[in-house]
């Protein structure tokens, strides 16, 4: 964990080791309307509501369920980006969006293409 440094105004403060990868995802920007229709052109089964994007898979039984939410939590942890999942028996709703910067942004279609190729889009 980074050391927090404080200087004699309490309101500054610097993280000197701040990994440069996670202040990248903190830093993304928003899609515009284009963009985001851009994308799901790629990704049809992805659904668009308001500010995030979300997608249910259905899978024969439970543990198939489990098991690809278990692989979706590896994808979020690389990616330092966790979406929201819904589990119904054999149903798992996934929804994305950058919470950070209040909608979507390049990486919640990138972790969606993610999740797409583990269920065999």
């Amino acid at each position: 964990m980074a050391r927090v440094e404080t200087s004699k105004n309490p309101l500054e403060m610097r993280i000197p080791d701040a990994s440069p990868a996670l202040d990248s995802h903190y830093m993304a920007d928003l899609l515009n309307s284009q963009d985001i229709k851009d994308w799901l052109k790629k990704m049809p089964e992805w659904e668009l509501e308001k500010k995030h994007i979300e997608r249910t898979f259905e899978f024969d039984d439970f543990s198939q369920a489990i098991d690809f939410v278990n692989s979706i939590a590896e994808i979020a942890e690389e990616e330092d980006h966790h979406p929201d999942m819904d589990i119904r028996y054999n149903k798992v709703r996934v929804v994305l969006s950058t919470h950070a910067e209040g909608g979507l942004t390049d990486l919640d279609f990138e972790i969606a293409e993610k999740v797409g190729h583990l269920y065999g889009d």
